[in-house]
């Protein structure tokens, strides 16, 4: 299998995980990721931040968590290519709690 690859198998997690998307880690769960846009899903761990008003949030995309998890190094490196279309959008979700 190439260094391209995606785990796509959803499952319900074995513990409290707020609902999140979890990815069972299992072998049988990774697929190879065509070279046509694809939709990504995965979990970001909860955490609390006041946005305030005209405040702006930043995201950053890599292709591995180098502190918590070794990722092979493919060669050559991907290319992240984030779609920004009418057709395909690129687009993250936040949970937004209103105030009390």
């Amino acid at each position: 299998m190439g260094p391209y690859v995606r785990r796509t198998a959803l499952d319900k997690a074995p513990y409290e995980n707020f609902d999140l998307p979890h990815h069972r880690g299992f072998q049988s769960d990774v697929s190879p990721l065509p070279p046509t846009p694809s939709e990504l899903v995965f979990n970001l761990m909860p955490t609390s931040y006041l946005v305030k008003a005209g405040h702006r949030i930043r995201l950053t995309i890599t292709g591995a968590d180098k502190d918590t998890a070794q990722s092979p190094m493919p060669t050559p490196a991907p290319t992240v290519v984030l779609m920004r279309s009418a057709g395909y959008a690129s687009y993250v979700t936040l949970p937004i709690i209103p105030p009390r």
